[in-house]
């Protein structure tokens, strides 16, 4: 690892002035105030004032070996125009490269991020690329549990999103979205984070909001209250998957997310009340119970879709006989059950989902039980009732050896 050439030195400062507009740097101080004239008011007036401490310049190091590995990825592979993606390579360069990484023995992904800046800031398109993709491949692996817990150095996580924040091509950006939320959130870099989200495209967006509460937590959960209230149902999605992708979420932390995913569960989008839906059957006892309802009312009106179907299979899927044995849950399942075959019978409302709705049986209940509810419609007149039942029951038979 070596220290910063003239070039990089002039990048690095570029991005670190970038950095502190993008992540929150304090307004400066009124000009229009008078000058301190209390020198004028008497005193030793030939004493010359001492001069003004310079602030330390932050210690940043490249290792050079590392950007040399990036570079030789850039001469292994082909790239095509307009394309944010690695083309074929003639080795396995970068597959090794993230691989060693993440192998976390001779370097560790949080001690590369200023070569990573500078690498991302790079005139070289395919620079950017082959950079883009070694940060995306850390979107669903950085931790901050275990042996592999990250640990970062704030002043390089700023000066990483600074860099990441100046790349234009959002098509880039989004690659290196998820990976960067994480960066900043453990790094308590909110303003900068957000201020990314509410500058770019809606996809960037996208991933910072679904993804910010993993490590942020409650921190960040009044910001993502207040995405959850606009008028773009695709933010509101985004805001609730948030406080789903939470690992872990405490008993603390549920008694106030819980209520407030409740309020979604009447919202007319279907997108909407999948994840509202998602947040109750991980709230648990009576939010499962509220979800039923609202899934029962909706069924007197004849509603019931794809998105539906993926909320009403979960329901007691994580709750497979010997999983949990908590009073009331097996109530709760028989209720889901019924409701799922009501929903089969209901003949307003398209086979499709119909038969999603008997899949949905067995995807949670593979036993006896569920076959003799299947072959009730092996015969059904409509056709996907009639697949999707013939597939299930072949399953059950073969894979489970029910009869």
């Amino acid at each position: 690892m070596k220290t910063l050439n003239f070039k990089m030195i002039a990048m690095l400062t570029t991005l670190l002035a970038f950095g502190f507009t993008a992540c929150g740097k304090k307004d400066k101080k009124d000009d229009t105030k008078p000058a301190d004239m209390s020198a004028d008011m008497g005193g030793d007036m030939g004493t010359e004032k001492p001069k003004p401490v310079e602030p330390e310049k932050p210690k940043v190091t490249i290792d050079e070996e590392f950007l040399k590995s990036l570079k030789a990825i850039v001469a292994d592979c082909e790239f095509s125009d307009g394309s944010t993606y690695i083309g074929k390579c003639k080795g396995k360069l970068n597959e090794e490269l993230v691989t060693k990484v993440k192998e976390r023995k001779e370097k560790k992904f949080e001690d590369t991020l200023d070569t990573l800046a500078v690498a991302i800031a790079d005139a070289d398109r395919k620079l950017q690329i082959v950079t883009a993709d070694f940060i995306s491949a850390f979107g669903y692996y950085v931790t901050d549990e275990g042996e592999n817990a990250a640990k970062f150095n704030k002043e390089a996580a700023t000066r990483f999103l600074a860099a990441v924040s100046a790349v234009k091509d959002e098509g880039l950006l989004n690659r290196m979205a998820i990976t960067l939320t994480h960066v900043a959130m453990l790094n308590e870099l909110d303003t900068g984070l957000f201020g990314l989200a509410d500058a770019k495209g809606k996809y960037t967006q996208k991933y910072i909001i679904a993804n910010a509460m993993r490590f942020g937590r409650m921190r960040v959960f009044p910001k993502i209250q207040e995405y959850a209230k606009n008028e773009d149902k695709a933010i509101v999605e985004n805001a609730l998957g948030s406080a789903l992708n939470m690992v872990k979420a405490t008993p603390d932390e549920l008694k106030v997310i819980c209520p407030w995913a409740e309020t979604f569960l009447t919202s007319d989008n279907d997108n909407v009340f999948r994840q509202a839906g998602y947040l109750m059957i991980r709230c648990k006892g009576e939010f499962i119970d509220k979800l039923m309802t609202e899934g029962e009312k909706r069924l007197k009106e004849d509603k019931f879709n794809r998105e539906y179907y993926f909320v009403f299979r979960e329901v007691c899927f994580s709750f497979m006989k010997g999983a949990v044995d908590e009073a009331g849950l097996q109530a709760q399942c028989d209720r889901n059950f019924k409701f799922l075959e009501e929903v089969a019978k209901n003949k307003k409302i398209d086979g499709e989902f119909r038969a999603l709705a008997l899949d949905a049986i067995y995807y949670q209940r593979r036993d006896a039980q569920t076959l003799k509810v299947l072959k009730k419609y092996a015969n059904d007149k409509d056709p996907k009732i009639k697949e999707m039942v013939k597939k299930d029951i072949e399953s059950l038979k073969t894979h489970y050896k029910v009869k």
